[in-house]
């Protein structure tokens, strides 16, 4: 048995992701309406300090300063070509839209540890409360919930890794000259051993020593201008300088002051995505409540127009048929032909009449309650009452459909009517042998496709378009009710309903339902 922990979990992981209009309305918000504006603030000041004002030479050596004019003018182009990207949303489809999202925000995310770093290494800082920031605004910016933690992940693990690009700059500064490449790599090996080295010392302190030494055995030789940096003309190992840097950050030491600020990090992400699956279970909470209030009132006014219509075709209806009957009686010597046709007056109304009595079992919609009904649970439930296993049935029955399939809004009896008389189709065209198969399926539009085919004998191409109407059927014992009740329920939720079949081919009916009939309103 789960634990309410781990359900708890696993509801969080598996949380629907807001629909479009939402995730939409959250990157406007975010992206376009903060952002850029924020962005251009931003850039704005850092282009005045590092182009206007000297004093972030004073903070940094010149190679710092120098990587950090090239990043800075990308990062400039990038921005620009992303606020236009921006400023366009409408013309972005969403899915396209939230791509740009998930590049743009991990862009920042790498640049801004880059250039943090580059500044100032230490970790207290407040430069490097923009990671907190970072992740809020993910949080809004980023609607696909395991894409948001993915991507808050990616920020913390450039918050650890940052200063690889500032200490790799700082071991490029400190080469003259390329040692031996084999005895590096030789004491690149032996540093990865575990064993103590020959006079006791532990691995993190032979990285230090090996580092140190390799620092102080390469000096280098800088003339500085104005603004110039000259390095002798040796070959500078890119690569080593990384994997040095690389085995710097990762010193238990430097570990240990960035402890307190990872949790902080995670707690946030935790609290962030908590957060915005709060607050999307909240509005998809409403608006299935607007839902139901909205198909409920659309029942009520179809029940209440079919007994009024009924209730004034009826009358009229009783006046013809006791005048054809009087008339009957007082024709009695009358030709045959005449009473041939009174009595065809007497069956159309009495047939009438028949159609007003369904047209009147209507008005009883509004005694019922709509409801979120799972897909998977009724069709097993139809499917039980229309092959039930006490039976000896050949038929097999195949059903494709989630069990977290979205919920239908309908009252349980519609659906349940649906259900039974496509299945009753289905077997009464199988004579007990065949195979029924019912698949459940989520368009692109977001509704609801139902479909339920067999493999019968078929219908006839040019009765296909009548198997809809009332009291018309293709079987001999058949009412003709069935699939006239079917599609007139299907049209009352806004669905649609259609049928396919050829001869020896079996028959498929394709049901289409919107998961939601309330229209958005143009502001």
């Amino acid at each position: 048995m789960k634990s309410p922990i781990s359900q708890i979990i696993r509801q969080l992981i598996t949380a629907p992701d807001p629909p479009d209009e939402q995730a939409y309305a959250r990157i406007q918000l975010m992206e376009r309406d903060i952002m850029l504006t924020a962005k251009i603030l931003t850039l704005s000041i850092i282009g005045y300090i590092v182009y206007g004002d000297d004093i972030l030479e004073l903070m940094i050596d010149d190679l710092k300063l120098t990587t950090f004019h090239t990043i800075f003018l990308g990062y400039l182009g990038f921005s620009a070509v992303s606020a236009i990207a921006v400023l366009a949303m409408p013309a972005v489809s969403p899915g396209l839209l939230r791509w740009f999202v998930y590049v743009v925000v991990i862009v920042d995310a790498v640049v801004t540890a880059i250039l943090i770093n580059l500044i100032t290494e230490d970790v207290r800082s407040p430069l490097h409360a923009l990671f907190m920031f970072l992740i809020v605004r993910n949080a809004v910016s980023v609607t696909h919930h395991r894409f948001q933690l993915a991507i808050n992940g990616l920020v913390i693990l450039c918050f650890v890794m940052g200063p690889v690009a500032s200490q790799s700059l700082e071991n490029l500064g400190s080469q003259i000259s390329q040692p031996d490449k084999t005895e590096i790599t030789a004491d690149l090996r032996d540093l990865g051993t575990n064993a103590p080295g020959q006079d006791g010392s532990t691995l993190s302190n032979r990285i230090q020593n090996f580092v140190n030494d390799l620092v102080t055995s390469n000096i280098v030789a800088v003339q500085t201008g104005e603004n110039s940096l000259e390095i002798e003309t040796e070959e500078l190992n890119f690569r080593e300088s990384v994997l040095m840097a690389f085995l710097q950050v990762i010193e238990p030491r430097k570990w240990q002051s960035k402890l307190d600020r990872i949790l902080m990090l995670c707690l946030l992400t935790a609290c962030c995505y908590g957060i915005t699956v709060l607050w999307n279970s909240q509005l998809l909470s409403r608006e299935e409540e607007q839902e139901f209030a909205t198909r409920e009132y659309q029942l009520r006014s179809t029940g209440r127009l079919a007994a009024e219509i009924a209730h004034q075709i009826k009358n009229p209806l009783a006046i013809i048929n006791n005048a054809a009957f009087s008339l009957g009686r007082a024709l009695k010597d009358a030709p045959e032909n005449v009473h041939n046709k009174i009595h065809m007056i007497q069956e159309e109304v009495e047939r009438s009449d028949q159609i007003l009595t369904q047209l009147m079992g209507y008005a009883k919609l509004a005694e019922g309650k709509v409801e979120r009904l799972n897909l998977r649970h009724e069709l097993e439930r139809a499917v039980e009452q229309v092959f039930p296993k006490a039976f000896d049935q050949k038929v097999k029955i195949y059903i494709d459909c989630p069990d977290e399939f979205p919920p239908m809004l309908m009252q349980q009896g519609h659906l349940n009517e649906i259900l039974v008389n496509l299945l009753t189709n289905a077997r009464e065209a199988l004579n007990n042998e065949g195979y029924v198969e019912i698949i459940a399926v989520k368009n692109p539009k977001k509704q609801l496709v139902l479909t339920v085919l067999d493999n019968g004998p078929g219908v006839p191409s040019e009765r296909l378009d009548k198997v809809f109407e009332p009291y018309f059927s293709t079987k001999e014992t058949g009412t003709g009710l069935g699939l006239a009740i079917v599609k007139h329920t299907v049209e009352m939720y806004g669905g649609k309903v259609s049928a396919e079949s050829r001869l020896g081919n079996g028959t498929k009916f394709t049901l289409v339902f919107p998961f939601k009939v309330i229209v958005p309103v143009d502001k």
